[in-house]
């Protein structure tokens, strides 16, 4: 894991982004303290009494701020890792990380410091576009697998040719090997593949043979 140059890189840029995070909350305390607006009755007696359990324009715009980093900054904690497992070119995924770490510092540094429209919402939509451009590499990676475990999983009501048209074998010091047709589509490559479940495992292929009716069960493909 740590031979992958994009996942090094995401490292990086996800601890700047925790470490941003601590801050605004510790930013959040503070801006409690000065103001002396506390959301807890406990907070308040210890600091001078219960008329300071209350809330504070400035105290909100930091929770404001430190939820929007919630909103956006854990998903991309998830999406980052499964990218970075798509073995993505190095700079493209560093670009894509970059731009979301900038978008979200600047996108806090305008909330906090109640900078002028639009900078808090460019900032917020620019980090977006890393996560959706990642967001859709993952779907199109992994939609062919999400194809092939629907078809398996309907394969007990699939139909299995008879035996002598080559689709159960015995090879040799192997156990018995029942092999089904599995429609496996890939929409972007326009084909259809033939998973082949020999002794509980898939396998791809890509041989086309003829249905014909035959009662089947089929437990616990990996594929």
């Amino acid at each position: 894991m740590m031979e992958n140059k994009v996942f090094m890189s995401f490292t990086f840029y996800s601890t700047i982004l925790i470490l941003k995070m601590y801050v605004v909350a510790i930013i959040t305390g503070q801006v409690r303290l000065r103001k002396k607006a506390f959301a807890n009755p406990e907070d308040a007696l210890r600091n001078g009494g219960l008329q300071y359990y209350r809330e504070d324009p400035d105290v909100e715009r930091c929770r404001r701020a430190h939820h929007n980093d919630m909103e956006n900054i854990f998903p991309f904690l998830f999406l980052g890792a499964i990218y970075s497992l798509l073995d993505p070119s190095p700079t493209v995924a560093r670009i894509h990380f970059f731009i979301f770490c900038v978008g979200r510092i600047i996108h806090t540094i305008a909330y906090l410091l109640q900078l002028k429209a639009p900078t808090r919402s460019v900032a917020y939509s620019v980090a977006q576009l890393p996560c959706f451009s990642m967001a859709l590499q993952i779907l199109l990676a992994t939609t062919p697998y999400w194809w092939c475990q629907q078809d398996l999983e309907g394969l007990r009501t699939f139909p299995l040719p008879p035996e002598g048209e080559g689709l159960s074998a015995r090879g040799a010091g192997e156990e018995d090997a029942v092999t089904a047709r599995c429609l496996c589509k890939s929409f972007w490559m326009g084909i259809t593949r033939l998973a082949s479940i020999r002794a509980g495992k898939c396998e791809l292929c890509f041989v086309s043979l003829p249905w014909q009716p035959m009662p089947m069960t089929i437990q616990n493909c990996s594929h």
